[in-house]
């Protein structure tokens, strides 16, 4: 309780005029006034018209400045009786949070128009509180649109609460009425806590907006409306390339052909393919672009594994995620030719001739080669085991070309395009030694692990090993002691064994 005591003692003697010897603030002191209280010792004489309080917040209230007054009666002005002056009205509301001089007057028209005043006190007024507000959820999200939910919480100091909403925007952190969209909520919220509730619709597709709820509220002792807001959270409307293809599946599987199917995700409509030899990097198989989730593959290889990748497109430039990776291998045709062809390590009378198997259970070869400008001979040498081959007594700078065609168990398959390749002139390197001799790759066939033995372990530039699916498993640029296939399945394997001058290629059986 503050109380402000202002009193005048005179001697005894006769007045010709009211004094006013106390006045007082009480406790209750709000955000737009105050309870006060003063008494009027003697009215002198007077026949009072009028008597109360005068405030402002300049020092010395008067009317010629503009105070208000807070008028508590006329002509029954009480002596040496207490007056009580309350502020309710919103003529004489006072403003929130200000200091305020008071004092209370007497005054007369009677014999002259006249007023006496007190000495003054001060009133601070109280800071409202608003009322409070919180965001509850988004919800319902679509590619243009949202529903959002908020809650009133509590009045606070508001005489009424009269508007309520959301504001939103992908530009502003903080949206306000003047740089954001808005939507009226549905709900009433007269008495808090209570849920209020609003759609927005022509969003961007993918934007991230921010928003936040309002409340529009009155104080009672101001004329215009104030806002409130929550705080602010974010969301993202959908996207078509937010989400990934799933269910990626390829059935109907030939020799050349095959049917890739999958799920479309929300909103999509175009996709984009890539399919290659498994283990290709994005971006380097056959491409296609389609509009439909089920695709037709053509053009393939028999007996060849391969991956896939499917991804949305949903416009210029804009893509979603790829895939997982996705793996089918084609039917391999009766006996299906090799391909692949390369030469390497060349010397003076050497070459090392490597190929790709029709399929993995290709063990045998005929391989015919001769001079460019001579006829191939009728028969060629028989290669079985590795796809490798080493040529030896070849002539110096000399043009050779070749073709290799594989031996299978019941059928013979197409000879290969004819592959040429061309020998250094004699004393630029010496001939080959077969590096078969020099790496040796035990036990074959193998319960789990491998060892690796070589005479000189330098030479060796890198190693590779392949799943009997044709995946590379294992790559390494230095011979290791050993390799483990525990976690694989059963099946062929091949290791390649890379050298400065040779290929060695080995066929490993996993039991």
């Amino acid at each position: 309780i503050v109380v402000f005591i202002f009193s005048i003692g005179f001697a005894s003697k006769s007045y010709t005029q009211p004094v006013i010897s106390m006045i007082t603030a009480s406790d209750t002191i709000t955000y737009w006034g105050a309870r006060m209280t003063a008494m009027v010792t003697t009215k002198g004489g007077w026949a009072v018209n009028s008597y109360g309080f005068i405030f402002d917040t300049l020092p010395v209230p008067t009317r010629a400045t503009g105070a208000k007054i807070l008028r508590v009666g006329t002509t029954n002005c009480p002596e040496n009786a207490s007056y009580i002056g309350t502020i309710n009205a919103g003529s004489t509301y006072m403003e929130s949070d200000k200091t305020y001089y008071v004092r209370a007057y007497v005054s007369k028209t009677t014999g002259g128009a006249d007023t006496v005043f007190s000495d003054i006190m001060t009133v601070t007024t109280l800071s409202p509180e608003p009322p409070t507000c919180i965001m509850d959820s988004i919800y319902d999200l679509t590619l243009t649109s949202a529903k959002f939910g908020a809650t009133a919480t509590d009045k606070k100091d508001a005489l009424n609460m009269i508007g309520k909403g959301f504001l939103y925007s992908y530009l502003e952190y903080e949206p306000n009425h003047s740089n954001a969209m808005s939507v009226v909520g549905i709900g009433n919220i007269i008495n808090p806590p209570a849920p209020f509730t609003a759609s927005a619709n022509n969003l961007i597709s993918g934007n991230r907006y921010y928003i936040r709820a309002y409340l529009l509220y009155k104080y009672i002792n101001k004329t215009t409306n104030d806002t409130v807001y929550s705080d602010t959270i974010s969301f993202r409307t959908l996207h078509p390339c937010g989400s990934v293809p799933s269910n990626i599946n390829v059935d109907s599987i030939t020799q050349s052909t095959a049917r890739l199917t999958f799920t479309r995700g929300f909103a999509q409509t175009k996709w984009e393919v890539d399919y290659g030899f498994a283990g290709h990097l994005i971006g380097t198989g056959t491409t296609l672009i389609t509009t439909k989730d089920t695709v037709d593959l053509a053009g393939l290889i028999g007996g060849v594994n391969y991956t896939i990748y499917v991804r949305a497109v949903c416009g210029d430039e804009v893509y979603g995620d790829w895939s997982g990776t996705y793996s089918f291998t084609t039917v391999p045709p009766p006996c299906a030719p090799v391909t692949n062809i390369n030469v390497s390590n060349f010397t003076h009378s050497s070459a090392v001739i490597t190929w790709m198997a029709g399929s993995m259970l290709q063990n045998k070869w005929e391989i015919l080669y001769a001079r460019s400008s001579e006829p191939f001979p009728n028969a060629g040498v028989i290669k079985e085991g590795n796809p490798v081959f080493y040529p030896l007594g070849l002539t110096p700078k000399k043009e050779y070309k070749l073709q290799i065609r594989a031996l299978c168990p019941e059928h013979t398959s197409d000879w290969s395009a004819i592959y040429y390749f061309n020998t250094l002139p004699e004393g630029l390197q010496d001939d080959i030694d077969d590096i078969a001799e020099k790496v040796i790759v035990y036990p074959n066939p193998t319960n789990g692990t491998i060892n690796f033995k070589a005479q000189d372990k330098q030479s060796i530039t890198r190693v590779e090993i392949y799943s009997s699916l044709g995946e590379l498993i294992y790559a390494s640029d230095n011979l290791p002691e050993s390799f483990a296939l525990n976690n694989q399945k059963n099946g062929l394997y091949l290791v390649k064994i890379y050298s400065n001058k040779h290929v060695q290629v080995e066929k490993v059986i996993l039991n």
